[in-house]
C-alpha cells in the first residue's frame, strides 16, 4: 500500500498489482484518501455499499 502522489494533493490510497507490467493498470485504488481508509476499517463489503 502506498500514497497515491502523481495526483496532486488527494493522496489516494492505492495498491500494486505486481502482476501486471502496464503501471496504469497496476495501480488499484483502496481509497479517495486517508480519511476513507481509516473509516473503512473493520467494516463489511456491504457496510461500505450501503455507506454510498
Amino acid at each position: 500500500m502506498a500514497f497515491d502522489l502523481r495526483k496532486g494533493q488527494s493522496c489516494q490510497l492505492i495498491a500494486f498489482d505486481m502482476t501486471n507490467t502496464d503501471l496504469s493498470e497496476s495501480v488499484l485504488q483502496i481509497a479517495a484518501c486517508f480519511d476513507d481508509a481509516l473509516e473503512s476499517i473493520g467494516r463489511d463489503e456491504q457496510e461500505l455499499n450501503d455507506a454510498v
